[in-house]
């Protein structure tokens, strides 16, 4: 949670008080002077001001008026107890609420509740609470919510404010207040769960049954979970010219990065470095057990083999009586012992092979793989046509059900742009043949749909240009929806 407490044990001593004898003029002072020390550590200990949460202090009679329990229900769902006087105005409440959330910027919240006639309205600060509430309700209740709504939300200067405000949409939308295409609500349920959990794991959530214990829209249903989880997917790489702050989770408490390989060559054994071969052999390690290099199961068994030739060195009987040892290892999303007893068979069959030479001959069988280094992008085409996008090394593939149905060269297209959530490729004349002039796909949203444009710009740049400062500054490759630039920091 947000709030913040004080971690002190605070102790009361009534020992300095001198009671006076039953019916003494002093007892009514003393005992008062009593409650007020319990009242006083009890907030001190608490880190909760006077009159907040819990019973009132001892003595104090609510029935005879002299206070009036108060509760409210904040924007999490939790519910702060509050004693006030029986006359206090409605401006004393919420400058308790105020306080109890340690919210500056108060102005844009305010406290519902419900009259003597039944009807929703806002706690007027100028009038005594009794007076607002219903008669009949044993503890005055309300609900603090957002009550004007900025047009400007990235002009509050408190984050613990828009922290609110995303707590009061994510209200709206779940009881239907908020109303909007389903693609919006699910890429609006995304951001609340990376605000929440983090970056998207296949291993911590291999399926969409992840967001089933959270509400989003008031008819959830497991297609709209599959889109949310396709949001969550869409993780962004880290730009290098602007500040990182911007570009992580504004409610993370420690920013969190993936080292990973953003373009793959397509020739790996041109690397230079021995090392650079090492960390592509664990990116494509990485790709194989989450069911992103898709190949044969031979194929596999062979990468895997040469994966544990290269870690634990030369197949030994006595060591390895059977494919147990392989079991610790994932290779594949769903390894069975039989694919185990293939990659053993494998690994008998390397025997002298050095981690080096063991690193080399796999990347050589895995840069052979049709999906080498492909990331698949869910689109539609203009007939709404299921596809997935892929941008690698020589320009663009169309996969309709992990089969490439279309490949669209660096040298075919004359321009590539993107209008919103469509992602338009405008051909030369000489490549049209069996397409029109300008192909169009569409994207689930327009976040999507630039993420991919700006990858095929990054992939242009990186693989056809000799040197980034080299290009022309007015590039008719690529124009309009951004005035996006790849700027290259690393040699090729």
């Amino acid at each position: 949670m947000r709030w913040l407490t004080k971690n002190r044990e605070c102790i009361l001593d009534y020992s300095h008080l001198k009671i006076a004898p039953s019916g003494g003029q002093n007892e009514g002072a003393t005992l008062a002077m009593a409650r007020l020390d319990y009242a006083h550590a009890r907030a001190e200990m608490s880190g909760i001001p006077l009159g907040v949460g819990g019973p009132p202090p001892p003595g104090m009679d609510t029935k005879r008026g002299r206070l009036v329990c108060i509760k409210v229900r904040m924007l999490d769902d939790s519910v702060a107890v509050f004693h006030l006087g029986h006359k206090a105005l409605g401006q004393t409440l919420l400058d308790e609420v105020a306080r109890h959330l340690n919210l500056l910027e108060n102005d844009y919240f305010g406290l519902e509740c419900i009259d003597n006639s039944g009807c929703h309205c806002w706690l007027d600060a100028d009038k005594p609470i009794l007076r607002q509430i219903s008669s009949h309700s044993t503890d005055a209740k309300f609900y603090f919510i957002v009550k004007f709504y900025t047009p400007n939300p990235i002009d509050l200067e408190e984050e613990y404010t828009r922290y609110l405000l995303t707590l009061q949409i994510r209200r709206d939308l779940s009881m239907g207040e908020l109303h909007c295409a389903e693609t919006t609500a699910a890429l609006l349920a995304a951001y609340l769960v990376q605000s929440e959990c983090g970056d998207f794991s296949a291993e911590d959530y291999p399926d969409a049954t992840y967001l089933s214990h959270s509400r989003f829209i008031p008819h959830q249903t497991i297609e709209f979970q599959q889109k949310v989880m396709e949001n969550h997917k869409n993780l962004c790489w880290l730009d290098a010219d602007k500040p990182i702050l911007r570009q992580i989770s504004s409610h993370s408490t420690d920013a969190k990065f993936y080292f990973i390989v953003k373009f793959y060559t397509p020739n790996p054994i041109d690397l230079e470095e021995e090392y650079t071969r090492y960390l592509l052999t664990l990116q494509i390690r990485r790709d194989l057990s989450m069911g992103e290099l898709h190949c044969a199961e031979t194929t596999a068994a062979l990468l895997a083999a040469y994966l544990v030739q290269s870690e634990c060195g030369d197949f030994s009987a006595e060591d390895y009586p059977d494919a147990t040892y392989l079991s610790h290892s994932r290779f594949i999303p769903h390894q069975t012992i039989e694919f185990q007893q293939k990659v053993m068979e494998n690994h008998k069959n390397l025997v002298g092979m050095s981690p080096g030479e063991s690193d080399f001959a796999m990347l050589e069988v895995a840069r052979r793989c049709d999906f080498y280094g492909i990331k698949l992008h869910p689109a539609k085409d203009i007939e709404g046509t299921e596809a997935r996008l892929a941008v690698l090394h020589l320009g663009i593939k169309v996969y309709h059900q992990l089969q490439c149905v279309s490949t669209f060269s660096w040298a075919k297209i004359r321009k590539l742009s993107f209008k919103r959530k469509k992602l338009l490729v405008k051909l030369h004349p000489d490549s049209y043949q069996y397409y029109k002039e300008t192909i169009q796909f569409v994207f689930e949203s327009r976040n999507e749909c630039k993420s991919f444009w700006k990858k095929c710009v990054e992939h242009h740049a990186f693989f056809r240009c000799s040197a980034a400062d080299s290009t022309r500054k007015d590039s008719r490759l690529f124009s309009k929806g951004s005035s996006f630039r790849y700027k290259s920091y690393f040699g090729y």
